[in-house]
């Protein structure tokens, strides 16, 4: 063995120990189980392990079924993509933490969320099935699951009006738009295919997403900002202020309780029920049937994207296609989506992040987060015919 190979195996060895100690598997059987998926074992195949985007978790469990997954999950948390500890403020007593985004969990692309859904074959309430929940109740509300029928029946008007024949562009998207197949996502799924997607089964999910779904993040949004508020009111008063100038002018301490924050517990409380929503709402076969409704989602979106669409459908651009369609998918949309997915990734991560500076961060974020969903639209019912309106934020 080269001086250059032993030196990678030794980089392996060293920055996988944890992780394989956890699992209680050699860093070798480990490095054989990966292959195909980081390469050979070295400083870069750690460096793609510590990637969700490259490596997601979903993946791994499916590489290590025989671990139990819990133990699993702890140690790639733990070992592989430990967060840094979070560094208090020179002055934590009059400042808030940290409110940026990098503590809270990434969220997967749509490449990414499709590759975890094609290798997932265990039926369970994670990551690609929360992302795809939220895609498909989004989608619900701006009408994008009638996007279909309405180019096809529109590009078919066009072509009339016009008094010319199709072009074979038109089949090629009429095709495509007409006829899902679900094999792509469910092909990983023994026994599940597309004549399982029925639209009673759709409508069904998506009452519930709209009934129990949006109640219980807003509820989370409510208990969350309250506390915040109920922070900022105890630390920030003209009072509070003054006994803290006064207090290190003479150097005594402050008195117990003073310029704290709230305690939590309320908050995680309602992140609690926010998971209990999600299990009710996934019940029976609803993982199955959100996996179907975002992939539909996803494919109508990249019709809409088809740069000839809005000359086949007699429109000057894409802007005029989506206003005469009625179709709300506008910048507010994308962004509300990645948004909205973040945040819920975020709630359910709650329960994982330790008490003191860590939390009040996470908090503080999780609070940044949602000032910036315009939760408006998500209060009023869905109505396939009503468009996304423009955000009116928290």
């Amino acid at each position: 063995m080269s001086d250059t190979a032993a030196n990678s195996n030794q980089e392996w060895n060293d920055g996988i120990a944890g992780f394989a100690k956890a699992i209680k598997l050699e860093p070798e059987a480990i490095a054989t189980a990966l292959k195909d998926l980081i390469g050979e074992p070295g400083a870069g195949a750690i460096a793609l392990l510590q990637s969700e985007e490259d490596v997601p978790l979903a993946e791994l469990e499916s590489k290590f079924s025989a671990v139990p997954k819990a133990i699993l999950r702890k140690a790639v948390r733990e070992h592989l993509r430990a967060k840094a500890p979070a560094t208090a403020p020179a002055d934590s007593a009059s400042s808030q933490p940290n409110a940026s985004f990098a503590n809270l969990p990434s969220v997967m692309d749509d490449v990414s969320w499709l590759l975890a859904l094609k290798t997932g074959g265990d039926l369970r309430v994670d990551q690609p099935t929360i992302i795809s929940s939220v895609k498909a109740a989004i989608a619900n509300r701006v009408g994008l699951f009638e996007v279909p029928a309405r180019l096809a029946e529109q590009m078919e008007k066009h072509a009339e009006s016009i008094d010319e024949p199709v072009g074979a562009e038109y089949w090629r998207l009429r095709k495509t738009l007409t006829r899902q197949s679900y094999a792509e996502i469910f092909s990983a799924i023994e026994g599940v295919d597309g004549t399982y997607m029925t639209q009673a089964r759709k409508n069904a999910l998506l009452g519930r997403l709209d009934s129990q779904l949006w109640p219980a993040l807003l509820g989370f949004h409510t208990q969350l900002r309250s506390w915040v508020e109920t922070w900022q009111q105890g630390s920030f008063n003209p009072n509070a202020l003054m006994m803290l100038v006064l207090n290190r002018q003479s150097g005594a301490a402050l008195p117990p309780g003073m310029m704290q924050p709230p305690s939590t517990d309320a908050v995680r409380d309602a992140a609690e029920a926010v998971v209990a929503q999600i299990n009710h709402v996934f019940g029976g076969t609803g993982i199955v049937v959100a996996r179907g409704l975002a992939y539909d989602a996803l494919k109508a979106k990249e019709a809409l994207s088809e740069p000839t669409l809005p000359t086949l459908l007699g429109f000057a651009n894409r802007e005029q296609m989506l206003k005469g369609l009625g179709i709300g998918v506008t910048a507010d949309y994308v962004r509300m989506e990645r948004n909205l997915v973040q945040y819920v990734l975020s709630i359910l991560e709650i329960a994982n992040v330790p008490g003191g500076d860590a939390e009040l961060a996470y908090l503080a974020s999780l609070q940044n987060l949602g000032n910036q969903i315009p939760w408006n639209n998500l209060e009023a019912p869905a109505s396939p015919s009503t468009t996304f309106k423009r955000a009116k934020y928290a």
